[in-house]
């Protein structure tokens, strides 16, 4: 066995290694943060659903307040606010202040659900670059490259290092001429 050939196998094995557990750590931290951004998003998608609440209970109160000066109004000047104009004034208050009130619990659940499926997402790439993390073994890479390495050289070491050995010993012998040699 050629001990040369161990010397670009060993290199080829702890850089394997190097790299491969650089892979591994890079995808642990992505993983990480992408669970970050996953508990974020959950808590954008409770605020978007609290938000959403709280605008509509104002909404209500506005139009309760814009109803009641309507009616303060109608009746200090005499209109019966049961019948004709003055209800059906009312009536569209109410329609209207409803359908704005339900518009904005529709957007803040519309954006909830947005957040949700960001949680989600989040959550799915989390667990691939767990997954990720999980199948990169950085021992079994540099044993695999440095295999490789030495098995690609023949187990002789690198080809430059095997040709210049080989041509050093390999030389024919010089040769000399004798007396018996030349042609009389």
């Amino acid at each position: 066995m050629c001990y040369v050939a161990l010397i670009p196998a060993a290199m080829a094995m702890f850089g394997a290694m190097s790299e491969s557990g650089a892979k591994k750590d890079q995808a642990e931290y992505q993983g990480k943060i992408a669970q970050n951004n996953a508990i974020v998003s959950g808590y954008q998608a409770k605020d978007a659903e609290k938000r959403g609440r709280a605008a509509a209970q104002d909404h209500m109160q506005k139009v309760a307040q814009v109803r009641g000066s309507q009616v303060a109004t109608l009746a200090s000047r005499g209109i019966d606010i049961g019948e004709g104009s003055a209800l059906a004034l009312l009536q569209d208050t109410d329609v209207m202040g409803k359908r704005d009130t339900n518009q904005i619990l529709q957007n803040s659940r519309m954006e909830k659900w947005g957040f949700d499926i960001q949680t989600g997402n989040y959550n799915n790439t989390a667990n691939m670059m767990q997954s990720t993390a999980d199948n990169i073994n950085p021992m079994m890479d540099g044993l695999m490259a440095g295999g490789s390495s030495f098995m690609s050289n023949g187990g002789t070491g690198s080809g430059t290092i095997s040709d210049a050995w080989s041509k050093m010993w390999d030389k024919p012998a010089a040769t000399v001429k004798t007396q018996s040699d030349q042609v009389i």
